[in-house]
């Protein structure tokens, strides 16, 4: 039996130590447990990795359609008055292109490629007394010229050929 005015509570100063101990266990526990992720990381991730590839695809395509812009207008060949006229250059490298001799030729098949940091061009025609005869030339771009061989299917030869830009 408890005697009367006798407490079953402990004392003050005890009750202190014994908080300060569930505080501090509570406080360790809280430091172990492991952090939580969220579940929007993953695509957040994903989404910024798209989004830098879709800019350096981007950067890729600007270069290199400025580097064939340089290609467009009109080139005529040094040795007479033969025309090659490069009206647009596609991203892609394909050419819409013009060749006069001094008469429209047909050109069948036209591209631009590059090749070691240097431009290279292809021109077919197609024509009566153009058998599939075709150009291969590279543009220097400190001379802004283009220097190349004809193939020429209908006679069998070849000719070293320089076009220069028409101003």
């Amino acid at each position: 039996m408890l005697e009367a005015g006798v407490s079953t509570e402990a004392p003050a100063y005890l009750r202190s130590i014994e908080m300060s101990k569930k505080h501090k266990m509570n406080r360790n526990s809280k430091a172990i447990t492991p952090p939580q992720t969220s579940k929007r990381t993953v695509p957040v991730t994903v989404g910024i990795v798209l989004v830098m590839a879709a800019v350096v695809g981007l950067w890729w395509w600007i270069t290199a359609k400025s580097d064939f812009e340089k290609l467009q207008g009109k080139w005529v060949r040094t040795d007479g008055g033969y025309v090659l006229e490069v009206r647009q250059v596609a991203a892609d490298g394909k050419i819409d292109a013009a060749y006069l001799n001094p008469k429209p030729i047909n050109v069948s098949k036209a591209a631009a490629s590059s090749e070691a940091g240097k431009m290279k061009v292809f021109v077919e025609l197609r024509d009566r007394l153009y058998p599939g005869s075709y150009y291969t030339l590279t543009y220097d771009t400190g001379k802004d010229q283009l220097a190349g061989v004809y193939h020429h299917l209908g006679i069998q030869q070849q000719f070293d050929v320089v076009f220069v830009r028409m101003k």
